[in-house]
């Protein structure tokens, strides 16, 4: 299995790079350098833009509260989880929300 197929099985419970090491058989060195040379990011940044991507999704196509996408994306803290969205997209993930319903309801 490839980094990117463990890391698209796994990123729900798994979030710490050790993980994938084991997963499929590297040193992080090696897997950093690889990573960083061909992919442009590390283990880290692949696992938590997976995560990012995934919570993009359920905040776009479902009516999860964001306490449920919390827990979903396999974390415990909601507070934590929108500083994190909050940080890497530049607004707090309900505010998200709201500007792309109300693109979808502009576009009818």
């Amino acid at each position: 299995m490839n980094l990117k197929q463990s890391i698209e099985k796994n990123f729900r419970r798994e979030k710490h790079w050790d993980f994938y090491l084991e997963d499929i058989g590297c040193t992080v060195c090696r897997l950093n350098n690889l990573t960083r040379r061909y992919l442009g990011k590390t283990v880290y940044e692949m696992i938590q833009n997976r995560l990012l991507s995934e919570a993009i999704h359920l905040l776009e196509n479902t009516m999860l509260t964001i306490r449920e996408i919390t827990f979903e994306l396999g974390m415990q803290d909601p507070p934590y989880f929108s500083r994190c969205f909050k940080k890497k997209i530049g607004i707090a993930p309900r505010v998200w929300r709201a500007h792309v319903r109300n693109a979808d309801i502009l576009r009818v």
